[in-house]
């Protein structure tokens, strides 16, 4: 029997602040339809896992040192891509945290800002060219400097572990087409009889 699930899948890096409401909109059309919608916000996803949780500064980080040693990174941005990081090592971004009355204190807003604009920062100079910004992703990455691949492997691969036979990606703005093409990739070469669809604005 053909699996009833359908894996609704929002790609990042649309932007670490904001949802998808044409994932949700999908969903809520197809749960009539004899269909079983699952929704797997890989935007979410890779900021909170990959770019703001201690494991991914810390891998992001080992990247910056990577590209330090062999002299794409001159000594003095690495210095102050090193204090960036230490400022946010310790403790990492904790998302869980932002649905507290204390977000709305200003003092640990403008702290919440600076350490994800430090996050920001180290991503960009761990798989530069890429730019990651609060509003996008600027192109760059391919081959081995992909980030999006570490994310197929650990929170896609939990999704595709549910067994759909169908996925939508949603893909709203260019800064999403690297990360939609990476992960339509990875399902087609290794579960070959699941249909990828997406859709665009």
């Amino acid at each position: 029997m053909i699996s009833s699930t359908i894996l609704l899948i929002n790609t990042p890096a649309a932007s670490p602040v904001l949802p998808c409401w044409d994932a949700a909109v999908v969903a809520g059309s197809l749960s009539g339809a004899g269909l079983t919608p699952v929704h797997y916000d890989a935007n979410l996803d890779f900021y909170r896992s990959h770019l703001f949780s201690r494991a991914g500064i810390l891998f992001n980080f080992q990247r910056i040192q990577q590209r330090r040693r062999s002299g794409q990174i001159p000594g003095e941005t690495y210095f102050q891509l090193k204090k960036m990081y230490e400022a946010v090592c310790e403790t990492g971004i904790d998302i869980n945290e932002f649905k507290g009355k204390k977000f709305y204190d200003p003092n640990y807003f403008i702290s919440c800002k600076n350490k994800i604009n430090a996050c920001l920062v180290l991503a960009s100079h761990a798989y530069s060219p890429a730019v990651f910004l609060w509003n996008g992703y600027g192109d760059g990455c391919y081959g081995d400097c992909n980030p999006f691949e570490l994310l197929c492997q650990q929170g896609l691969k939990k999704a595709l572990d549910l067994d759909p036979k169908r996925e939508i990606f949603f893909v709203s703005s260019p800064d999403q087409a690297v990360a939609a093409q990476t992960m339509a990739k990875y399902i087609k070469s290794g579960y070959p009889g699941v249909q990828v669809l997406a859709m665009t604005k």
